[in-house]
């Protein structure tokens, strides 16, 4: 329930119009299809946190990278670490070398 109010809130966040000046020169199309580590190091990106998405549940979606004033969540293409994983023990480092599906960018979820 909790990943959903997630997803939830991501969805109305992303949707509004809040620019953040660091992020408006990247272009989030290019890196569709491309490791998720190339995303974060090309524009020199450090987020504070990260919370996993699992959708089904147990089945590792995509994760939300939280900055001090916005987060971005990112999804990843159809791969092997998606195998169902009861116990959600992903590992970053595993899931940064994943492929980007899609990019959504948004004010900080205050939670």
């Amino acid at each position: 329930m909790r990943k959903v109010f997630y997803l939830i809130i991501i969805i109305v966040s992303c949707s509004s119009n809040n620019t953040h000046p660091e992020l408006e020169n990247i272009s989030v199309e290019n890196y569709f299809g491309k490791e998720i580590s190339l995303f974060f190091d090309e524009n020199n990106l450090k987020f504070n946190d990260y919370i996993f998405l699992d959708e089904p549940p147990f089945k590792l979606a995509g994760c939300i990278f939280i900055f001090n004033d916005y987060h971005i969540a990112i999804y990843i293409l159809p791969s092997d670490i998606q195998t169902l994983n009861p116990k959600r023990d992903w590992k970053l480092d595993d899931f940064l070398k994943e492929k980007i599906r899609n990019i959504l960018i948004g004010p900080r979820i205050n939670i």
